[in-house]
């Protein structure tokens, strides 16, 4: 169940790397040429250029960019570290699926070219098919400013080849599958309904089989090197979310929870482009402001708010819920405060291009940014915290798998304080 096993990735790249590279400057001449020919010359057009209007291909996308920022908005390194347990199909650069490699074959390292500023959660790509037979697809998938760590099925080609990666970056993953049609199923690999991957399956979309696999999805997961356009600052009596980009962010809202009791949600709308929306903080600066939901109404609160947000950008109802579905425990029961928000079409567009051959007639991509945050009250507590060695298992307990981040967060801090044994 891991990528190495059977060597099935690296006998792929191996085979037929040179056949799925990104286009060169030649190959694009080539396609242009194409396109003009065909376009000056339509009455005499081969067949298979053109296009067959009587059958569809739509495409729908979501996935999560998941970052920590510390309270002075500051994107923090090493979010990298597993969460949730994949099924053993799923294919991976490292070794194993959990541990000390997190499904990677590098290391990556703070402040240098291989660390890691946001990791790109479960992307998943559904596909819709009016055709009465099956639809071959090739799916194309740039990701300049990462790696992709985790696929399935297995991907034809995914660059930088295992054991090369330098620096996280140049990711280029590509797979060839085939789009069954409308109520043709397949044999697909069983998970428990507990697992996090089943929620992702209980849509309407098409099955696909790829090579050694087959689902109602295309799965990938990975790593960047990248900051969005939205921080998270906080001080004793208000967190303020920025937007520092020039579009508008469609939706965003905060949470806050203990993992027991229940939680707060406050909703912030939208954030226009080059604006800030703030909300007020406790009198003690060490929670948010406003009514302590129970458990029960907290989460149906959070999950309609967010499900709400998805369908309006674009995603189907049911493929929405499968989100919600999917990072109900992760978003909404994960002890602490973060704030998530529909990020613009046009980022996840710049940040991972995207092509398909044969085109879709319609492609929605859909993204929430997840942004967990600290408050300044709490970076000072847990920094008193830290200075007392028998204060280390209450810290490890609030950190959990953020512990990297809120760690070396905490040595600035110190370091800024002149605590160097700290530090």
């Amino acid at each position: 169940g891991v990528w190495n096993e059977g060597r099935c990735w690296e006998q792929v790249q191996e085979g037929r790397a040179a056949e799925k590279q990104p286009p060169s400057r030649n190959m694009k001449f080539l396609l242009l040429t194409l396109v003009v020919l065909s376009a000056s010359a339509a009455t005499f057009a081969a067949p298979w250029l053109v296009p067959d209007d009587s059958a569809t291909l739509e495409v729908h996308e979501w996935g999560t960019y998941l970052s920590c920022q510390g309270s002075d908005g500051k994107t923090l390194p090493g979010v990298h570290h597993e969460e949730e347990k994949l099924p053993n199909f799923v294919l991976t650069r490292g070794d194993s699926l959990l541990g000390a490699r997190n499904g990677m074959d590098f290391h990556p390292v703070a402040n240098s070219d291989t660390e890691v500023l946001q990791k790109m959660e479960t992307p998943v790509l559904y596909f819709y098919s009016s055709s009465p037979d099956a639809v071959e697809v090739s799916v194309n998938v740039s990701f300049p400013l990462g790696v992709t760590t985790h696929v399935y099925p297995a991907a034809t080609v995914n660059l930088p080849a295992i054991g090369e990666v330098n620096s996280t970056s140049g990711g280029f993953t590509s797979w060839d599958i085939s789009v069954q049609p409308t109520g043709r199923s397949v044999p697909i690999p069983p998970v428990d309904e507990s697992n996090i991957w089943a929620p992702s399956r209980r849509v309407d979309a098409n099955y696909v089989v790829g090579a050694g696999g087959a689902d109602r999805l295309i799965f990938y997961r990975g790593v960047g090197r990248f900051e969005l356009g939205l921080r998270v600052t906080s001080d004793d009596h208000t967190l303020t979310a920025h937007n520092d980009a020039d579009l508008t962010i469609p939706a965003a809202f905060i949470l806050e929870t203990d993992g027991l009791s229940g939680g707060r949600v406050v909703a912030l709308g939208q954030v226009q482009a080059g604006h800030s929306v703030s909300t007020p903080l406790s009198a003690d600066g060490r929670s948010l402001s406003g009514d302590w939901l129970s458990l029960s109404e907290y989460l149906t609160r959070a999950s309609v708010l967010l499900e709400n947000s998805l369908q309006a950008a674009g995603l189907y109802p049911l493929e929405a819920r499968a989100m919600v579905d999917t990072w109900t425990r992760s978003y909404f029961q994960t002890p602490g405060i973060r704030v998530l928000y529909i990020t613009p079409r046009q980022w996840v567009d710049d940040l991972l291009p995207l092509s398909m051959r044969p085109a879709p007639s319609a492609l929605e991509r859909v993204f929430v940014g997840r942004i967990e945050t600290m408050l300044e009250s709490e970076e000072r507590l847990l920094l008193a915290a830290a200075q007392r060695s028998s204060a280390w298992p209450t810290i490890e307990s609030r950190m959990g798998r953020f512990s990297e981040p809120w760690l070396r967060r905490l040595s600035v801090l110190a370091g800024r304080a002149g605590d160097s044994k700290t530090a």
